[in-house]
């Protein structure tokens, strides 16, 4: 499959689709900022000198002739809208959110994602926050939270995973002194530590994706990790992707060579960052490659994938507390797990009642919530049929997307 991916897209879709050669599929890595209205902007945690409309209110409005499109969502999001689609569903015709976390399938390929970024002190809570989000909660609905950390890291192997965030030690396996001389205030950062996400360097461990694509730190960057063998786990092998050493030559800041990608023979993980639309630099936020998928549909097909419906019934009601656990004095340790402690065999019983993947546009149809700009006044929350749908299907309570009072 031809798929194009693109970092902080941060509302500008129509130069994005104008811009892109002919694509199978395009995955954003989040701030894809999907504004339906000036009221939307409310709900964006941005500085008042970047808050502008986009151009997305125009693909929410009417139908248009684009891609199958899959994001993920950032910091800097329309997160009332995003969050009337807690589990995912189609932001406007043609262009799907995978949630707060999720997995899918697009002709074979697993595709999964995790929204948002990491905030230490936001990691144990639950999902509290609901809309009209004020105050706080305008920050904290964007925080990774260790519940959608544990839930991801039952999925079987991945073949492309989105984050909007970086896995925080991703910098080891690539050129991190061409990223420091491009990004030179990323230095502190990363000689202690603390330069992306822990939780997505656990996830990254336990999935093993083919590829990895993430945004946020609005520079290219380039890495491989490669796995240790695992012989309990089956996973397949695919010849053509490129070897790490084509991988980092093709994709390097600076191509100067000066890193050793390890063995060619073993599980790896091609990571990608991405930046935003900048002058001059068009080739940082956007990359096209063919990633060999085990079908070839035209167009490519969206399904569940069942290994996450089952994990997110099995994980099901998800925590809510607005509080986290109190940790000793000092800890760095995961607070305790927030999932049931028989996750597995209540996976297994999931599984054993779900039917064969189904085609996401079989439950979930794109529905128009708010109006798009200039057709209506917005209220202050809606509820999504597409969040009561999938619910359904799946029958699990809806505790995300009440109606209001």
């Amino acid at each position: 499959m031809r798929i194009a991916i693109v970092g902080c897209l941060h509302g500008s879709l129509s130069e994005m689709y104008q811009t892109l050669p002919p694509v199978d599929l395009v995955l954003c890595c989040g701030d894809f900022q999907g504004f339906r209205n000036e009221a939307d902007l409310d709900s964006c945690h941005v500085p008042e000198k970047y808050r502008t409309l986009g151009s997305f209110h125009h693909y929410y409005a009417e139908p248009r002739d684009i891609p199958l499109t899959i994001v993920v969502g950032g910091n800097h999001e329309a997160s009332n809208y995003m969050c009337e689609l807690f589990y995912g569903g189609w932001l406007a015709h043609n262009i799907y959110y995978l949630g707060v976390a999720g997995s899918v399938i697009v002709n074979g390929l697993r595709i999964a994602g995790a929204s948002g970024i990491y905030n230490q002190n936001s990691f144990g809570r639950g999902h509290f926050e609901r809309a009209p989000l004020k105050g706080g909660s305008l920050r904290s609905v964007y925080h990774l939270r260790q519940w959608n950390e544990e839930r991801l890291r039952l999925l079987p192997p991945v073949d492309i995973f989105l984050s909007h965030d970086w896995p925080v030690d991703i910098t080891k396996y690539g050129d991190g002194k061409a990223l420091v001389s491009a990004m030179p205030r990323f230095r502190s950062s990363i000689d202690t530590g603390t330069f992306g996400a822990p939780p997505l360097t656990r996830v990254l461990n336990a999935i093993r994706a083919r590829y990895w694509f993430a945004a946020h730190m609005h520079v290219k960057f380039p890495a491989v990790k490669v796995h240790a063998a695992n012989p309990t786990v089956s996973e397949p092998h695919y010849p053509s992707d490129p070897t790490p050493k084509e991988w980092l030559d093709a994709h390097a800041i600076h191509p100067r060579g000066s890193i050793k990608p390890g063995p060619t023979n073993q599980r790896a993980t091609r990571f990608l960052a991405l930046s935003k639309p900048l002058p001059g630099k068009k080739d940082w936020w956007q990359e096209v490659l063919d990633i060999p998928a085990p079908s070839d549909k035209s167009p490519p097909t969206l399904t569940f994938d069942r290994a996450w419906l089952a994990i997110t019934k099995a994980t099901h009601p998800f925590p809510r507390a607005h509080n986290p656990p109190i940790l000793p004095d000092g800890a760095s340790a995961l607070p305790p797990s927030t999932l049931p402690a028989d996750v597995n065999a209540r996976i297994e019983a999931a599984l054993s009642s779900l039917d064969n993947s189904a085609e996401v546009s079989n439950v979930q149809v794109f529905v128009k919530t708010a109006p798009a700009e200039g057709d209506g006044i917005p209220e202050a929350h809606y509820t999504n049929p597409q969040t009561t749908a999938f619910c359904a299907f799946l029958g699990i309570q809806d505790l995300t997307n009440p109606a209001p009072p």
